[in-house]
């Protein structure tokens, strides 16, 4: 496959490319993708296009990016990546989006450990973080099973809804 960072078990992981619009269409209008996140597509017109842009600079501007996740069969799972970056502190913060149809079937633990498998082998990172609103239970436990520790909540951290939100953060060191 074009542009492959790495595999899992029954993924392979690549970059984002043009082609791929209608594809984070899919994942950008898959309401339940964002019901935990701080993002918020709903009050977008035509969101893909935006967020295609945004991972491109990120290929640019930043050591790491986020990346398409597929099955075998091709079949678009999600995404996984680095959202931000401090090189300075040789620090990531990581995060995955799926499609809700491939929720509870563990893709989500295996996405995120081959990813950190990838950034544990750039002798450049001395740290990974995460972070989740802290009533995301299954995104936690994720975390938890990938070997993430957590370090604490950041109480009323970001305001969603029309409500502050606790964010539980978690942290490896590879």
């Amino acid at each position: 496959m074009e542009l492959e960072v790495f595999s899992t078990k029954r993924m392979i992981v690549r970059r984002y490319m043009d082609a791929d619009l209608k594809l984070l269409e899919s994942l950008c209008l898959d309401s339940s993708v964002w019901t935990y996140s701080t993002r918020d597509w709903s009050a977008v017109t035509d969101p893909a296009p935006i967020y295609l842009n945004e991972l491109h600079l990120k290929y640019t501007n930043q050591s790491y990016g986020v990346y398409a996740a597929f099955l075998d069969d091709n079949s678009y799972v999600g995404e996984v990546g680095v959202y931000s970056e401090s090189p300075t502190n040789r620090r990531v913060n990581v995060g995955y989006n799926l499609l809700s149809k491939y929720w509870n079937r563990g893709f989500a633990t295996e996405l995120l450990s081959g990813f950190v498998e990838l950034l544990r082998e750039a002798s450049c990172i001395e740290r990974i973080e995460a972070t989740v609103l802290s009533e995301n239970k299954a995104s936690i436990r994720v975390l938890e099973k990938t070997g993430f520790l957590h370090e604490g909540t950041l109480r009323k951290y970001v305001y969603l809804d029309g409500n502050f939100c606790d964010v539980a953060y978690f942290s490896i060191i590879p």
